[in-house]
């Protein structure tokens, strides 16, 4: 079990014009509630964790002063909460896993809205290797990371023919899944020929999401690296 007390200083200021006040620090609290162990005699390593973060008096706009505002309100009460398991180990001989999930919740509780819709609700992660007991030599492993829908909301600036205006926008990106391989093989005691493919499906996605007119970032690509790894 672990606690964290927030103190993280801001520039925003609250009031009108020509009467501003510099805002209060955020302040907040961490909890984190966690344990490990080994199962099936020691063959699986798992873990599991609960984690809830609260940080009180973030800025937000005052919008008395219309919504491009440049002063703001302690308004913000934002709770981020959920869960992370890790499970890893040897299921059978020569064949390793590795497999995490993590749920993620979080909210303004003073508005009672979504605070950071860019964060996934679900993220899994699963990851495998198999040595061919025949053909020690050899490795063959894949995996995939798995994240479901999210998205980026808010304003941005935008010129029209009669000036710069600073519209709402959202942009939604669905789940997906991005699949990845790789092959090794061992060449004498000091020697090793691995290839990765990354992207192994061509799995077009967003890797960043911006606004409207930029900062949309694709995820790279299929792509292989054939790598020859020596030790002298």
């Amino acid at each position: 079990f672990s606690f964290t007390e927030i103190y993280k200083p801001q520039n925003s200021f609250a009031g009108p014009p020509g009467k501003q006040t510099k805002l209060d620090p955020i302040t907040g609290r961490n909890h984190e509630l966690g344990i490990k162990g080994s199962v099936l005699d020691e063959v699986l390593n798992v873990s599991a964790a609960l984690y809830r973060i609260e940080r009180n008096g973030e800025a937000m706009i005052d919008t008395r002063y219309g919504e491009d505002s440049n002063f703001y309100l302690p308004l913000g009460k934002i709770m981020s909460e959920g869960l992370d398991l890790e499970v890893s180990g040897e299921v059978a001989p020569g064949w390793e896993i590795f497999a995490g999930y993590t749920y993620n919740r979080n909210k303004n509780e003073v508005s009672d809205v979504i605070y950071s819709a860019l964060t996934p609700k679900h993220i899994f992660k699963l990851w495998t290797d198999y040595n061919f007991l025949a053909l020690p030599q050899l490795t063959l492993g894949g995996g995939v990371t798995a994240k479901s829908e999210h998205a980026n909301t808010g304003t941005y600036w935008f010129r029209t023919d009669a000036a710069w205006t600073q519209p709402k926008f959202e942009i939604n990106q669905g789940g997906y899944a991005v699949w990845d391989a790789h092959v090794k093989y061992q060449l004498g005691d000091k020697w090793d020929l691995a290839l990765n493919v990354n992207n192994a499906l061509d799995k077009n996605y967003y890797s960043t999401l911006g606004v409207p007119n930029g900062r949309n970032w694709y995820g790279t690509p299929r792509n292989a690296t054939l790598t020859l790894r020596g030790e002298f």
